[in-house]
């Protein structure tokens, strides 16, 4: 025992020369929280921490970071807040390589390091050091909710979340950080030098140990990997197709794929998406940002995802493969896609006639036939059409582009589907069979020509018979 902190806490590494800051500190592991705010429902271990908190409803004696809008209740905190801005980390763990700006952060962090955790989640079997964290976590289980945004429909367990949420709400010219190059702003210095790293080049890519995911943003890739996860029970179902995750805020997500809710707005156009990354997607097109460029070809793209799509029709990789038939291709999505042809699934209905599709894009596409709208025009002629993919693919017989290219002979085409039908000729692959007789070829519509053959002759056969059977009467 150290003889200058002989008060020690039996739950954590935690030693002091005071008995009171011990009788404080056990506190944060058994979660009581004795001393109440008289204006809201903050609870704190100590009377001095609520004192503090009390300035919060006093504005006047609140201390504004020069750097930012951030308001403090001390002097103390704001010389802390501070160093986030100076990007100072004095506190070192003695145990590994992280650093703090603050006491508090370094303090939390050792927790890290505590073997003995003993508030565990009785659904997902994480544990924490404290019963208010454990707590919190539970509310993602549970589906309780205490914070929702008063603009749109999102939802949260915790406060910061809600305020961290209420920022993308803001106009361009009310955040904070704004791009001198383009007309892109952030709330996040964080976002911000990312999206800077982007006109630079020097953007820094983040990657699965599992998969072939990449992103830029650290939290994204945190939440991608709870998905190769395999120990956590996926107990929480939608009760109206069979998808599982292991809490409510992911349920509550996908249930917008259901009920076509999409509370992320571009502040920029009309675009709408039913989850954030899909918006911060969206605006790299009006910035017309593509950072990532293949080292194969002249290809650039806005996404790493899109970049490692790309690659692989040099490569001509195809890793996702249906286990019903032969079928591969580049992307999940398609082969998602592909499965609804084995299931029979078509969810996406037109609510003006009985059509019925596989793809969202298509039901899209269907709609303009109601209304006779073709929005996207080409520039250089009088062409229209429904889709931008369709507008992209006709302007490349103004410009002569043909970006696919054979991998095996001289072949290129601008489209797409052009290069994976010429690719069958290489491997010899006839994916299309009549289910009649032992026909196969590479396109659907040669299978659609070979199949009205069968009819023809049915039609023959069906003539012969009438035939036969007039020519058995006239004898009778």
């Amino acid at each position: 025992m150290d003889e200058e902190k002989p008060y020690t806490c039996d739950k954590c590494d935690y030693a002091t020369d005071v008995k009171g800051r011990m009788t404080r500190h056990k506190k944060i592991h058994t979660g009581a929280k004795p001393y109440h705010c008289e204006k809201c429902d903050f609870k704190a271990v100590s009377k001095g921490a609520v004192k503090i908190h009390q300035i919060v409803h006093d504005t006047e004696k609140k201390i504004k970071c020069e750097e930012c809008d951030k308001m403090f209740v001390s002097k103390y905190r704001l010389n802390g807040h501070k160093r986030i801005h100076k990007k100072e980390k004095p506190f070192l763990c003695d145990l590994c390589d992280f650093k703090g700006a603050n006491v508090s952060a370094l303090h939390r962090h050792k927790l890290v390091h505590t073997i003995n955790k003993q508030h565990t989640c009785d659904v997902c079997l994480i544990s924490y050091s404290s019963a208010t964290a454990l707590n919190t976590h539970s509310r993602i289980h549970t589906g309780e909710i205490f914070f929702e945004c008063d603009i749109c429909s999102y939802i949260s367990h915790e406060k910061r979340g809600l305020d961290e949420h209420k920022k993308s709400h803001l106009k361009p010219e009310e955040k904070k950080y704004k791009c001198d190059i383009c007309d892109f702003s952030a709330n996040k210095q964080y976002d911000f030098e990312i999206h800077v790293g982007t006109h630079t080049g020097n953007v820094t890519e983040l990657k699965c140990s599992f998969c072939e995911y990449s992103t830029v943003y650290g939290a994204s890739l945190k939440v991608h990997l709870k998905i190769h996860n395999k120990d956590k029970e996926y107990n929480v179902k939608c009760d109206i197709c069979d998808f599982r995750t292991f809490n409510y805020c992911n349920l509550r997500s996908h249930y917008r794929k259901h009920t076509g809710e999409k509370p992320f707005k571009c502040d920029l156009c009309d675009y709408r998406a039913a989850f954030k990354n899909n918006l911060r997607m969206h605006q790299l097109l009006h910035t017309g940002e593509k950072p990532f460029k293949c080292d194969m070809c002249d290809f650039t793209a806005a996404h790493t995802t899109t970049l490692t799509i790309h690659k692989r029709q040099h490569t001509g990789e195809k890793p996702y493969k249906c286990d019903e038939c032969d079928f591969r291709t580049k992307q999940r999505s398609h082969l998602k896609t592909h499965k609804r042809i084995h299931t029979g699934e078509k969810p996406y209905q037109c609510n003006e006639c009985e059509y019925r599709t596989t793809q969202s894009s298509h039901l899209k596409s269907h709609m303009l036939t109601h209304t006779g709208e073709k929005p996207f025009q080409c520039k250089e002629c009088d062409f229209c059409t429904t889709t931008p993919a369709k507008l992209r693919v006709h302007q490349r017989q103004h410009t002569g582009e043909k970006p696919y290219k054979c991998t095996q002979c001289d072949f290129a085409s601008p489209q797409s589907s052009a290069l994976r039908v010429h690719m069958r000729k290489h491997t010899g692959e006839k994916p299309y069979r009549c289910d009649m007789c032992d026909y196969s070829t590479v396109t659907r519509n040669r299978l659609f020509q070979h199949a009205k053959t069968h009819k023809q002759i049915k039609e023959e056969a069906e003539k012969i018979k009438e035939e036969v059977e007039d020519l058995d009467m006239e004898q009778l």
